[in-house]
């Protein structure tokens, strides 16, 4: 059957690893790591606060993220309440400022 056989090898040849946002997050920041060891490799004056390095040393804890699956669902849920944290940011202010206009 070669419909069989055509969807067996796209099965196979699916870049399953590519496939999650995680796993695409690891890579980069693997990348971003790698060459900024490329970097102070080729050049041993290379100062340690260079940007790609800063950078790299910041997304490194975003890479725990991509082994722990319950650190993922923390994520999820923090960045589905930022906009309920704002809608409290945007009635707090209103209700300073309606008060700092009345000199209270």
């Amino acid at each position: 059957n070669s419909s069989h056989a055509s969807a067996l090898l796209a099965r196979r040849f699916q870049p399953a690893y590519l496939s999650s946002f995680w796993n695409v997050l690891d890579l980069c920041i693997n990348v971003l790591c790698t060459v900024g060891m490329i970097y102070i490799i080729t050049d041993p004056g290379l100062v340690a606060d260079h940007p790609i390095i800063q950078i790299s040393r910041a997304l490194r804890i975003l890479r725990l993220l991509t082994h722990f699956a319950t650190s993922q669902v923390v994520l999820a849920a923090m960045l589905a309440s930022v906009p309920h944290l704002l809608q409290s940011f945007l009635i707090t202010a209103v209700l300073f400022f309606m008060s700092a206009s009345v000199g209270v």
